[in-house]
């Protein structure tokens, strides 16, 4: 009976201390997870501070792109420019018979003076900014340089190339500027009259606002 009463003493006390090492390991487990709950909160509250802080990077480069815009407008109508503001995009106009002779894509000596002063411009006081040359035609078909020009599509392309190239000889990042043809989809004026048809006929320095580029813009 001695034997048996130990053997159950011995059984119970086990009981307990199995029970004990139980809630001890409970305990532990429920401070990890207290820890880890307090970690994700961290986390949480930061990622929280980071994106208020990006909004208000995002709303200070909005607020400075439209005054930026208005001092190139302003120091280009000085120069004697057309400057037309579309939103927060300045679009600089040159008349080709500024620039070229007529069903011709090559600039004239005198236009370099005009051009000079809108590089300078754009390469000192917009080192961020994208440009855009536009070339632009009135409806007239190149008949007589048909063979180098066999439509108005090859012409305001060539033309906006050459103002491209003399923009980046003169300092303006390669990566920054940009040609475009637009032949006479895009008139101006009615193509019905000779004062009309020759407000058509222009390059366009377009020069876009800079903008946050975010990751979903890529997908």
């Amino acid at each position: 009976m001695r034997t048996a009463k130990w053997g159950s003493l011995v059984l119970v006390l086990g009981l307990l201390q199995s029970g004990c090492v139980v809630d001890a390991i409970v305990m532990e487990q429920d401070s990890q997870i207290e820890g880890l709950q307090e970690e994700a909160n961290m986390l949480r509250s930061r990622v929280a501070d980071l994106s208020a802080m990006i909004a208000t990077r995002s709303n200070e480069v909005d607020n400075k792109a439209p005054d930026a815009m208005l001092e190139l407008q302003k120091q280009l109508e000085e120069a004697g420019f057309k400057v037309t503001a579309k939103g927060a995009t300045l679009v600089v106009t040159l008349v080709n018979s500024v620039l070229f002779n007529s069903g011709s894509a090559t600039l004239k000596p005198e236009s370099r003076r005009a051009l000079d002063e809108v590089a300078m411009i754009l390469r000192d006081r917009f080192t961020d900014n994208i440009i855009r040359v536009e070339g632009h035609t009135d409806n007239v078909k190149p008949n007589k340089v048909a063979k180098t020009f066999p439509t108005n599509w090859e012409l305001s392309a060539a033309r906006s190339t050459a103002v491209v190239r003399y923009l980046i000889d003169k300092g303006i990042p390669s990566d920054r500027v940009y040609g475009a043809a637009f032949a006479e989809t895009q008139p101006e004026s009615t193509n019905s009259t000779v004062a009309g048809r020759a407000l058509n006929r222009r390059v366009a320095i377009v020069v876009l606002p800079k903008v946050p580029v975010t990751q979903e813009q890529y997908r």
